[in-house]
């Protein structure tokens, strides 16, 4: 078995600083040589560039009071039974070394991390940051927002993995993903539960506003004559904006749409795996199809008619049995079906379910 390639850059960071000519180092390692110099010159010149950084004073003044504004949150989440489950004096000194890891080795480095796989050496980088942008958002429906952007990065994270034949990566990105489900199902729960109380105080106060309309109704004929010279211009602007007020009821309806279509891509990606896989590795895809299929199962208990694709499915079965058809088999995929790369059934069975049916 090989090196891994982090042991390969560690030992050829070492020779080079301490004076070996890098293309003697690189010679050493012709089959990682290309991806060793990106490295190596990445790791100096960051090295370089720390030695003369100093942050503007307004971005040591804003950034101080972001830090402080977030540890006194973590310090009230600490007392809070809310809080459970979350480490926060983890997720504040993540937050601070993914700062350091920014301040101290660029936004060009940053930004390459951001691109990072699981096999590459900058994907901690990567995570890191990822961390520290969730220890430092605060508001409920932006953390719910950030956790699918973040599940759909894990998604093309796991088709990159399972292409390339890395179960081991594939699997553990797909346990990075099944936390990132169930962390958005937690938030968006708390999202939900929120607006019920609000319709309540709207309501009164939409009670006295049919006494004040009826009077100022006089005043409308003379604004008719008004608009004919501005009506299409101001009705054009007016319906582009329009689609921006709603968007806070309608940003966790997109959130669920978005954590649907990851955990529906990754079931695919995983069940088309397991048939190419070895007998080996097959447990661990399987565990990793049981996980990402338990976390998202939230779509389906928080809607009383599921997911979209469940009413879409729910309603062509209903057609079926009203023309005395019967349901067909392609829904419940057997374990000698290949299942297809465009479809996903949400009436998958893991294998403990399967079991249990037994």
């Amino acid at each position: 078995m090989g090196r891994k390639l982090e042991d390969i850059f560690n030992e050829c960071y070492d020779r080079v600083r301490s004076g070996e000519p890098m293309q003697s180092v690189l010679a050493s390692y012709p089959e990682h040589a290309v991806e060793l110099e990106r490295l190596l010159r990445t790791a100096f010149d960051i090295g370089r560039r720390a030695s003369y950084i100093q942050p503007r004073p307004e971005f040591r003044y804003w950034t101080g009071l972001r830090l402080q504004g977030a540890y006194q949150y973590a310090q009230h989440q600490k007392r809070s039974p809310i809080g459970r489950g979350f480490n926060w004096s983890t997720a504040w000194a993540v937050a601070l070394t993914a700062l350091i890891i920014v301040v101290v080795s660029g936004i060009g480095t940053a930004a390459a991390a951001s691109d990072a796989m699981p096999d590459e050496a900058l994907y901690p980088v990567k995570l890191a940051t990822e961390q520290a942008r969730l220890a430092l958002t605060f508001s409920e429906s932006a953390k719910a927002e950030l956790y699918a952007k973040l599940a759909e990065k894990r998604v093309i994270e796991l088709e990159t993995m399972a292409e390339q034949g890395k179960i081991d990566l594939a699997a553990a990105t797909a346990e990075k993903l099944a936390s990132h489900l169930e962390s958005a199902s937690t938030v968006l729960a708390k999202i939900t539960e929120a607006p019920q109380a609000t319709p309540a105080v709207t309501a009164t106060t939409t009670e006295p506003a049919p006494t004040v309309t009826a009077e100022p109704a006089p005043e409308q004929p003379p604004q008719e004559t008004a608009p004919t010279t501005a009506t299409p211009a101001a009705e054009s602007a007016a319906e582009q904006k329009a689609p921006e007020k709603p968007s806070r009821a309608e940003r966790p309806e997109r959130i669920k749409t978005s954590l649907e279509t990851s955990t529906a891509r990754s079931l695919t990606v995983l069940q088309k795996a397991m048939y190419e896989a070895s007998p080996e590795a097959k447990p661990k895809l399987e565990k990793a199809i049981e996980r990402i299929h338990e976390k998202g199962r939230w779509k389906r208990e928080g809607n009383p008619g599921g997911s979209p694709a469940d009413r879409q499915q729910n309603g062509a079965e209903e057609e079926d049995t009203d023309s005395g058809q019967q349901e067909p088999s392609v829904d419940r995929p057997s374990s000698t079906t290949q299942p297809s790369d465009n479809h996903y059934s949400p009436s998958w069975q893991s294998p403990k379910e399967r079991n249990r049916g037994r």
